[in-house]
Parts: structure tokens; sequence; C-alpha cells
């Protein structure tokens, strides 16, 4: 019985894929296999030649937008030193992603935007990162500048403000780096300082211009310019940790020696009763 089932089994088989039938599948099938690679040849060969490679979009013009740090000479420079330059080359065949990393790799750019301006322009454009405060370092024997995302810049920047606070006795100040995202949690406070004060209405009554930082009392140490009733050098000092409630304490000091007309030449709003000042 069970042979029997086999021969029939053998014979379906037979019958449903008969001699040949195979090679008859292949013969059918080749042409359009054949049809499909042609067809994908053709796409690569006319985006090869009708785009990346065609000389209508020949690279004839390098719009680079200027900066106080970034010449337009200075931006074809960098493009120059990958290969990238006018009359070299076209449009779309420009690595667009590798010109971008290579300029985000500057510590003082903070983004860059680029182009294609069809048929023949790549446009440039960046921004810079901008300084808040002038850092210090006892161990590297020179400066620093920080932006507000915590960024080390150079401390020789075209366009620096002149009013900029100076920061001293940073602790591990060797670990700075140019073009680093620092973590020192120092440093992150005199950031949380500043930000708050250009936040708060009444930030504009103090002008940082010397930040001590205190590490064994984890106190900032601020020496302010003269304005309003802070005399000229008049020192506040804060508390590194809950900045805000101290800001606010100082605000309430400030408003009733006003209102009596009384100066300030020392302010420590770590405390939360019994606040000293100085005229």
């Amino acid at each position: 019985m069970a042979k029997t089932k086999e021969k029939l089994l053998t014979e379906a088989m037979a019958e449903k894929n008969p001699p040949g039938f195979w090679l008859k599948l292949v013969l059918r099938c080749t042409p359009l296999v054949l049809a499909i690679v042609l067809v994908l040849l053709s796409i690569w060969f006319l985006r090869q030649n009708l785009y990346l490679h065609n000389q209508f979009f020949r690279l004839k013009k390098i719009a680079a937008q200027p900066t106080s740090n970034y010449s337009e000479l200075r931006l074809k420079t960098i493009l120059s030193e990958m290969g990238v330059e006018e009359n070299s080359g076209t449009l779309p065949a420009l690595p667009v992603g590798a010109i971008r990393e290579r300029l985000q790799k500057e510590p003082l750019i903070a983004t860059s935007t680029i182009r294609r301006i069809f048929p023949d322009t790549l446009q440039i454009s960046i921004r810079e990162r901008v300084p808040v405060a002038v850092l210090q370092s006892r161990h590297q024997g020179c400066e620093f500048t920080i932006d507000q995302e915590a960024f080390i810049l150079p401390g020789e920047v075209r366009g620096l403000s002149a009013n900029l606070p100076l920061v001293i006795t940073i602790p591990n100040d060797h670990a700075l780096r140019i073009g680093d995202q620092t973590d020192n949690r120092w440093l992150r406070g005199v950031l949380q300082f500043l930000d708050l004060l250009a936040a708060r209405p009444e930030g504009t009554l103090y002008l940082p211009r010397l930040i001590r930082i205190n590490q064994p009392g984890n106190q900032l140490h601020v020496q302010l310019q003269a304005k309003g009733i802070f005399k000229q050098g008049a020192t506040l000092v804060l508390p590194l940790d809950n900045l805000a409630p101290a800001l606010d304490r100082l605000r309430d000091v400030v408003r009733q020696r006003s209102q009596t007309g009384q100066s300030i030449s020392y302010i420590d709003v770590t405390l939360e009763r019994n606040i000293p000042v100085r005229p």
C-alpha cells in the first residue's frame, strides 16, 4: 500500500514538473532579469553623468558668510584643505555631510548651514558661540572663555565684550580643554548664576566683573562694578547651590536699602536670616 502511494506521488510530481521545467522557467525569467539590470544600470549611468558629474552643475562660487572670527578667506581655506574649491568638481558631488562635520570641529562654531544653490553655488553660513565669561587657569597659566552651554573656548576671541566677568580660583582647572563641554560643577554654578541674572528683571542692577570660586565654602564671591546703590568693587557672597532663593533675598535687601538711600559694599546672602550688609 505504501509503495502504491509513493508511486502515485512520484507520478503526480512528474506530471506537475515535466522534464525541462526548470530550464524553461529560467529561460522565461532571464529576459526580465536582464531588463531589470539594464534599467538599474541606466539609472546609475544617468545619475553619474547627468547629475553628479554634469559640468553644467560645476562649482563656480563658494559664498561663505563671514563672522567676527571667521572671514570668508578662513572658511574657504578650511574647505580647500578638504579639496573643495571653486571651479573644482560639481555641486551634486560635494560631500556636504563631511563639510558640516569638519566645521563643527571648530571650537567657536556652534552651528553651520550648508546649502547647494543650483546650478553652481555652495552657500555656507555659521553661528559662533558667544563667550559669557573669561576663565583664568592657574595651573595652565593661560586664559580661556566659556559660553552658556559650558563649551570651553579660546581666550583670544574677536568681538569679545569688554564687560565679561573674570572667573578665578577654578577647581580642577588643569582639566580644561578648548572645544570640550565641561562638567566642572563650579563652572556650571557660575553659568547658572549668570543665566539667572540675565533672566531676572532686577538682574541688570548687578554688573559682575570678578567671580572668585570659594571651593571650601561652596560659595561664589562676586565683585561688582559700581551701579545704583552698589559701590565699585562691592562684594556679593552667594551659595553655589540654591542660587535662586539667594537672589530673592538679595533682591529684597537691595529694594529696602534703595528706598532708604543706603549703599552696599558687601552683602552675604548665603544666610537666610540676619543677612550681613556693609554700606
